[in-house]
């Protein structure tokens, strides 16, 4: 059946999941932008441990929580600021991800 043909409820729901997944990928460029605008010399979707490293460190997490805020709109509150969830993109990503979805 085509979009076209389809029951009102049904196109409304792929329209819906459509816009999800844009939401998602500008998210996602988003961020590898605010981490680039950091430290345009780290490969951050390949760089796995970047608190462990000390690629990032205290200040920038604080900017990064602050970008974060402004820019996609998500707020990190004081319990999630852990280092499993800054040691990598996917990582701080995934977060970003869990929070949406706890609104």
């Amino acid at each position: 059946m085509s979009e076209q043909n389809a029951p009102l409820g049904t196109q409304v729901e792929a329209q819906a999941l459509c816009a999800g997944w844009r939401d998602k990928g500008a998210e996602m460029s988003v961020l590898l932008e605010i981490l680039q605008e950091m430290h345009d010399d780290v490969d951050f979707s390949t760089h796995e441990t970047l608190i462990d490293d000390s690629v990032i460190d205290s200040f920038d997490i604080i900017t990064l929580i602050a970008e974060i805020d402004d820019r996609i709109g998500v707020t990190i509150p004081a319990e999630e600021l852990v280092p499993e969830n800054f040691n990598s993109y996917a990582a701080i990503n995934a977060l970003i991800d869990r929070l949406k979805d706890e609104d």
